[in-house]
């Protein structure tokens, strides 16, 4: 089963509007390729971040980092600081069904033919050690709407775009995340870098089972800690599981999603 996948919801927000949701997951970053009036010149990049909800992952609590008093507010703030304008940092959406809602100061027109907007994550294709085309590509799931009402909230119709693995997809999956008790005994597992295979456990609305692993390179919670409530439910499209382990050296294990 496949937890690495996560949401983003571009709102393209009308131009007389105020200005205004891809893991292992870390990294994204936006950019709108809309053909624009030189009267109207907008900014090309992010404008806004409404609301910022990751999942548990091994970079949550650090992209963008925690600090006591931080509420989802302020962690809110925190996202628009490393992602918005021409700001190049990552922001994390932990394991799946975590996710971002970002919004552009102008409405990104749909272009036949043309890209409308890009989205950056840290992929990489690495296909050389083995026989299979992949990389980490960290698959996610990208919806779009417009403010339709003109009320500048991001409250209008979200359309999902149809990737590669649309077809293959299910819709209406839900997974919960459990919060790790304070008397929880590690279970490591030191020859694969996992220093907790049992750290986060999560079940899903099918009945399934299991758990996010706690490695040795970051040792931060991983449980979003200005989450007051010791679990907590996400749901959305789940991508096919076609990831795969290989290690790209003799030492490093990594994670494959294969291509085509």
């Amino acid at each position: 089963m496949s937890i690495v996948d996560n949401r983003l919801s571009v709102i393209n927000c009308q131009l007389s509007v105020i200005m205004k949701r891809y893991v292992f997951i870390a990294a994204l970053y936006a950019v709108s390729f809309s053909a624009l009036s030189p009267a109207h010149a907008q900014s090309p990049y992010i404008s806004r971040v409404w609301e910022y909800c990751p999942a548990p992952g091994q970079f949550v609590n650090e992209l963008p980092e925690y600090e006591d008093g931080d509420d989802a507010d302020s962690m809110c703030r925190k996202a628009g600081e490393y992602i918005c304008g021409t700001t190049r940092s990552d922001i994390t959406l932990g394991g799946w069904g975590g996710y971002v809602v970002v919004g552009f100061d102008h409405m990104i027109v749909n272009v036949a033919g043309e890209y409308d907007f890009r989205i950056w994550g840290n992929a990489f294709y690495a296909d050389v050690n083995h026989p299979e085309n992949g990389g980490s590509s960290e698959p996610g799931i990208i919806s779009v709407s417009y403010d339709a009402n003109g009320n500048g909230q991001p409250d209008d119709k979200w359309y999902e775009i149809a990737g590669s693995e649309y077809s293959r997809s299910t819709r209406n999956y839900e997974i919960t995340y459990f919060r790790t008790p304070a008397d929880h005994v590690k279970t490591p597992k030191m020859s694969e870098d996992l220093v907790d295979t049992t750290y986060i456990k999560w079940r899903d609305k099918n009945g399934t089972t299991g758990y996010l692993a706690k490695n040795r390179y970051h040792s931060q919670d991983y449980y979003p800690k200005w989450v007051t409530a010791d679990k907590v439910t996400y749901s959305g499209t789940l991508l096919p599981d076609n990831a795969v382990p290989y290690k790209e050296t003799g030492q490093t294990r990594y994670i494959m999603s294969k291509c085509g």
